[in-house]
């Protein structure tokens, strides 16, 4: 039995948090919200810069669970598509251009 390949993305690529596949990480660029929710992802290490991964995915367009910094996070999909992310490589716990 043989396993799927993984996806692969290109590096450089702006996309919302809602888009990235399971096991991809990236590095935050902004959070689109303009409201209590917005102000709470921020608070909770949501910044720019910050290194993001999906760790698992809700079905039917169910929550999307991410480990942002330290801790993980669920989010309703349309919240995640609020999050702009930069995709690249993990490199030392930073993200960097591939």
């Amino acid at each position: 039995m043989t396993l799927p390949e993984p996806r692969t993305l290109p590096a450089d690529r702006t996309i919302s948090l809602a888009d990235l596949p399971v096991g991809a990480r990236a590095r935050v660029l902004c959070v689109a919200l303009m409201d209590e929710l917005g102000d709470r992802l921020v608070e909770l290490g949501m910044t720019p810069g910050a290194p993001v991964e999906v760790l698992r995915r809700g079905v039917l367009g169910g929550p999307v669970q991410v480990r942002i910094r330290d801790f993980a996070l669920s989010l309703r999909r349309d919240q995640a598509g609020a999050v702009q992310v930069a995709l690249g490589q993990l490199v030392a716990g930073q993200v960097v251009a591939a």
